[in-house]
């Protein structure tokens, strides 16, 4: 069976993590995935603060290795992988995994259509498998926002 390639794009968040030290946080449970990290607008580069993003019915993530300076051993990187940005997957490798494995035991069912995510920071980077992303920009302090986010996670965590 033929797999197409990856093909990775810019995704348009409104905000692009700050390439000098965003200080990414990664908060998550069985409910809810949220990435927490120091930006800059897309269109404004001076402009900025602390961007709250959502990412609906994630199914998986990963986040830390590899950082931006071994980001070009990642294989992704020459389908368009590229440095302190946002960026989906088409024709996702991990995704096309999940649901393979998902066949093992749900043989006629396919799993519903999720989007693979990547944002890549100074020290690391950040992966998930989701239905979708959405930013938040907000002026508020970085404790602030990271404390407003935990507040909105289900009670298991």
């Amino acid at each position: 069976m033929f797999q197409a390639s990856p093909q990775v794009q810019a995704f348009n968040l409104g905000v692009v993590p700050r390439s000098d030290g965003p200080r990414p946080v990664l908060l998550q449970s069985e409910a809810a995935c949220y990435l927490v990290f120091e930006g800059t607008a897309d269109t404004q580069p001076r402009s900025g603060g602390v961007a709250i993003v959502t990412f609906a019915s994630c199914l998986i993530s990963r986040f830390g290795y590899p950082n931006d300076e071994a980001l070009a051993g990642h294989p992704l990187f020459k389908s368009g992988l590229r440095f302190y940005g946002v960026y989906e997957v088409g024709n996702s490798p991990w995704d096309r995994e999940l649901r393979l494995q998902n066949r093992i035991v749900f043989p006629t069912l396919d799993m519903p259509k999720r989007r693979h995510f990547i944002v890549t920071f100074h020290d690391s980077m950040f992966e998930c498998i989701a239905t979708s992303a959405v930013a938040e920009i907000s002026t508020e302090s970085f404790l602030s926002a990271v404390s407003r986010v935990i507040k909105v996670l289900p009670n298991d965590v």
